[in-house]
């Protein structure tokens, strides 16, 4: 259905928020010259934990998309976090590797 659709699409922008997130998170160690890969890990470890439980939230506040109050709620706030991080959108940076 549209409905479930909606949803389903609502948990690809939360992985896209999480990436941005990430890539956030590696420039400012990249700034802080930071050169321990673990310190890379635990910081995405950390991210990737964080998506899982807000997804986990998604699913449980909005009935796995049955609510569709909060599931526009969702999709706006969502929305706003993506467009927050909209320059980390879509990069090619790699760690240690200068972006040309």
């Amino acid at each position: 259905s549209p409905e479930l659709l909606a949803h389903e699409r609502l948990h690809f922008d939360i992985a896209e928020l999480y990436s941005r997130k990430v890539r956030a998170k590696v420039k400012l160690l990249q700034q802080q010259n930071e050169r321990d890969p673990k310190v890379y890990n635990r910081a995405v470890k950390l991210l990737l934990d964080e998506s899982n439980q807000i997804d986990q939230e998604y699913d449980m506040e909005t009935l796995h998309g049955g609510l569709r109050k909060q599931q526009k709620k969702w999709e706006l706030l969502i929305q706003q976090k993506l467009a927050a991080l909209e320059s980390y959108q879509n990069t090619n940076r790699v760690v240690g590797r200068a972006n040309k």
